[in-house]
């Protein structure tokens, strides 16, 4: 028997996907958790409170809070004051050398003076 027209156009349609997937409750399925909180490993957890401790430690190094931070600023200011005690000493030995030459130079015209 010859197929019909009706029947021909049926079977060149593609058969189309439904649009809606009904979906049940299915109490085995594991729910999604929606928490925003990021899970951490061991290693992870070890690496950020490794990089919390230095950056504490940077920060009382430069606020001068530890121990440490404290010997460094004693350091600094030793070394601050005998730079300056140097430098007083360097000003009075140009002072005296100016001096004795000012005083040889006056010493010099009294004798051509004369």
């Amino acid at each position: 028997m010859p197929p019909s027209d009706s029947e021909e156009e049926e079977e060149e349609k593609p058969k189309e996907k439904p649009k809606k997937i009904i979906e049940a409750h299915n109490p085995n399925r594991e729910k999604k958790k929606n928490t925003g909180e990021v899970v951490l490993n061991k290693k992870q957890k070890e690496e950020l409170e490794k990089e919390k401790k230095l950056r504490k430690e940077l920060k009382d190094l430069q606020t001068g809070k530890s121990e440490e931070a404290q010997a460094e600023l004693a350091r600094l200011a030793e070394i601050r004051r005998r730079r300056e005690e140097a430098k007083r000493d360097k000003e009075e030995q140009e002072a005296k050398l100016a001096e004795q030459k000012r005083l040889a130079e006056e010493a010099e015209q009294k004798f051509k003076k004369k």
